[in-house]
């Protein structure tokens, strides 16, 4: 897999990929080079959530660090 980093966006979200290809593939549209840059800033807090997108669950620390990902809060705690 080639490593070319982009930063992708699909309506108001932006999400970082390893390449063009891999944004594309989810629907992304590259915006630019490189990582996307933090359009917000979460706390550090240790808050873990359990989040869902396309029918994958995920264990975030934070609910912020899950939204900016584009899940949505399925529960608090880890995901069983």
């Amino acid at each position: 897999m080639q490593h070319d980093p982009v930063c992708g966006q699909r309506g108001d979200r932006q999400r970082s990929f390893a390449n063009a290809c891999l944004a594309q593939s989810e629907g992304f549209r590259v915006i630019a080079r490189g990582q996307c840059r933090p359009i917000h800033q979460c706390t550090r807090e240790i808050a873990r959530v359990c989040a869902s997108r396309a029918g994958r669950l995920r264990t975030f620390t934070n609910s912020c660090l899950a939204r900016i990902e584009g899940y949505v809060i399925v529960h608090s705690g880890p995901c069983r």
